[in-house]
């Protein structure tokens, strides 16, 4: 996630923010917490396709709240 362009992209109207850790890599949740704090919006952390990955000692999904989205290429094929 560009966390630069996900901060330009917030609006009054904007609720949450949700990233979506790919190929084991977790987003910048350092940058995404401080962005969710500022703005003070939800997190919702897609975290399919990053099982197992770590971020700073936690485990994706464990920063706001956790999904797993379902698609019959990720991790956890929804097929």
């Amino acid at each position: 996630m560009d966390t630069e362009a996900a901060e330009r992209a917030v609006t009054p109207r904007s609720r949450a923010i949700i990233p979506v850790h790919l190929n084991g890599r977790p987003c910048n949740m350092d940058r995404i917490m401080e962005i969710v704090e500022t703005h003070k919006l939800a997190l919702i952390e897609d975290a399919c396709q990053a099982l197992g990955a770590q971020y700073r000692n936690r485990m994706p999904g464990s920063f706001g709240i956790g999904c797993f989205s379902f698609y019959p290429f990720k991790s956890l094929g929804g097929f």
